[in-house]
């Protein structure tokens, strides 16, 4: 019988695309049958897994086949120009601030405290340093690693 790595190592693309499409729909199928059901509000925990579902299924991969390490160094390019660096980092916050003065110039108001986006802001400051956000990761894996894709 073969070890799960060998497995996995042979099978890594389809068993990452299963996986990735399993810890997306799973979650979000029982947000919709819960919804369904009557609940009142979704359980964020289970939107959230099925967001991150293809990077859930990549780590998941790329862990049982021994390539973590090579995955997690293509995830954050260390050598980009300090200016990369900086757009990343002030780029999501600028644009939240244009997008507030835009809505007070015309009219509206701003409370930092009841804007959706505001607590989102930190999150999204990450997901700039790490190539393409939290979900494009995942869909990167197959090919990402010192390790040739295997179908």
């Amino acid at each position: 019988m073969q070890s799960m790595r060998t497995s996995v190592q042979r099978r890594r693309f389809s068993t990452f695309v299963a996986l990735a499409f399993l810890l997306t729909w799973g979650p979000w199928l029982l947000v919709v049958a819960g919804g369904r059901a009557g609940w009142p509000d979704p359980p964020m925990v289970l939107l959230t897994v099925g967001g991150l579902g293809p990077l859930l299924a990549a780590a998941l991969v790329a862990t049982a086949a021994g390539d973590l390490v090579p995955w997690v160094r293509n995830l954050v390019d260390v050598g980009a120009s300090t200016r990369v660096w900086v757009a990343a980092a002030v780029l999501p916050v600028a644009l939240q601030a244009l997008a507030a003065g835009i809505a007070v110039v015309g009219g509206g108001t701003f409370d930092p405290a009841a804007d959706p986006a505001h607590p989102a802001i930190l999150a999204i400051v990450v997901a700039s340093f790490v190539q393409g956000g939290l979900e494009e990761p995942g869909w990167r894996f197959p090919c990402s690693s010192d390790a040739p894709a295997r179908w």
